[in-house]
């Protein structure tokens, strides 16, 4: 039966509801397309594809000037140089994640399947859970993005004392250094502050910053929240080890009068086995197709947000320098920068965690009232479950998690040190 003949308290609420909505942005946008749309409607397909085309081009060319507007203009000062790459690197990263979920665009539907086939009814308050965390990350997450675009837009509107005036002039060599644009670039014999040409490029900025924001709102957490609903699975999966051998068989005598009820008893538990066997097997598979879909996406993301992360927290250091504006807009990019990171570890961290219940929930059922038949079962699975989970990239040379979390600190640190002793 069609779903829209359904009704609506019966309907299974999707998975992918946070994930859909994701990709439909991305899509709207110009920044993503799915590979299913081809055969449905060739001509809007085709229209698609010129249009992200566009996207994907015009976001290069942006960058492509950011990048050279640091190296022939804001060169002169190490500060500018750490805070406007934060912005391109972080870009950077997400438009190359993108690009490869486009390419491995067959993959990710069949993923996104899977996880609608995830288990949701069992317990229903770990599925409600999951949703709230979505939906609060989506929020929190989206505050400080837009608080930190609102910040870089509003200023050129503001005023300046003398001493930035003086600074901007130095840097950037602008007539007018009120008009300083959100995004440094350099265009070939082009003053950007001049008012014949400053009202034109920041509407190509505002443009920008809608494409680029609702790539990092989007793109970013796409990977977390499938883990978020993977680990749900586990838990789901380690209440029911947990509750094996605690199974009662009440019979009638009457209608089972003469029938072998060790034998029932036997069944019913290697029935039960089976099925966590099966339900553990289907997580593994999904495992091992989440990591041929997403492990070269997240070794680019830990890469060059570890890049951001590091230059976003020099100017932490210096903070004394800077208006009270600035100074809110710098610790909002280095809580952003930091965090996301730190998330991505904590996801990370919750799949091994995950994994470890698995096995604390093997050795705290009542494995000793089972038959020797289902014993040898679970002992396979408890094997299975020795491992860590925790996520791998770069060839298993990054473990995420906690440690690596403590790691990155340090290497921050030591980043910064050396960049106080080269001045």
């Amino acid at each position: 039966m069609s779903d829209k003949f359904t009704p609506k308290s019966k309907r299974r609420e999707k998975v992918t509801k946070y994930l859909d909505l994701q990709l439909n942005v991305l899509r709207i946008l110009g920044l993503f397309k799915l590979a299913d749309s081809k055969l449905s409607h060739p001509y809007r397909y085709l229209l698609q594809k010129i249009y992200i085309r566009f996207t994907f081009t015009f976001s290069a060319i942006l960058l492509t000037s950011g990048y050279l507007c640091i190296l022939l203009r804001a060169s002169k000062d190490f500060i500018e140089v750490f805070k406007i790459l934060v912005e391109t690197i972080v870009i950077t990263s997400l438009l190359c994640e993108t690009l490869m979920l486009m390419g491995r665009n067959s993959q990710l539907l069949k993923l996104l399947d899977l996880i609608n086939k995830f288990d949701v009814t069992s317990n229903r308050s770990l599925f409600n859970t999951a949703r709230k965390l979505e939906a609060l990350t989506l929020l929190m997450y989206g505050l400080l993005v837009g608080f930190s675009t609102l910040s870089k837009y509003v200023e050129p509107f503001l005023s300046i004392n003398d001493k930035e005036y003086a600074h901007r002039q130095y840097v950037y060599g602008f007539k007018n250094p009120r008009n300083k644009l959100p995004m440094c670039l350099w265009i070939p014999k082009i003053d950007t502050s001049e008012l014949k040409w400053f009202p034109l490029i920041y509407i190509i900025e505002m443009y920008s910053a809608i494409l680029w924001n609702s790539l990092a709102i989007t793109t970013a957490l796409f990977y977390p929240f499938i883990l978020l609903h993977f680990c749900t699975q586990y838990l789901i999966l380690s209440r029911q080890l947990k509750s094996l051998g605690q199974t009662t068989l009440l019979l009638p005598p009457s209608r089972y009068l003469g029938y072998d009820h060790d034998r029932l008893k036997r069944n019913t538990e290697i029935l039960q086995m089976k099925k966590c066997i099966v339900f553990h097997r289907r997580l593994v598979d999904f495992r091992l197709l989440f990591n041929s879909v997403m492990d070269k996406t997240i070794g680019i993301r830990i890469i060059l947000i570890l890049m951001a992360t590091s230059f976003s927290a020099y100017p932490m250091t210096l903070i004394s320098r800077f208006e009270h504006r600035d100074q809110a807009l710098i610790v909002a990019e280095f809580i952003l920068t930091l965090s996301f990171y730190y998330y991505n570890c904590l996801m990370s961290e919750t799949l091994d965690w995950s994994n470890s219940l698995l096995r604390q929930s093997i050795y705290q059922n009542k494995w000793y009232n089972m038959c020797p038949e289902a014993r040898r079962m679970l002992l396979m699975l408890m094997r299975q479950t020795q491992r860590p989970h925790h996520m791998k990239t770069l060839g298993g040379m990054v473990v995420l998690g906690n440690v690596n979390f403590m790691k990155t600190l340090k290497v921050i640190y030591t980043f910064i040190r050396f960049v106080n002793l080269t001045k």
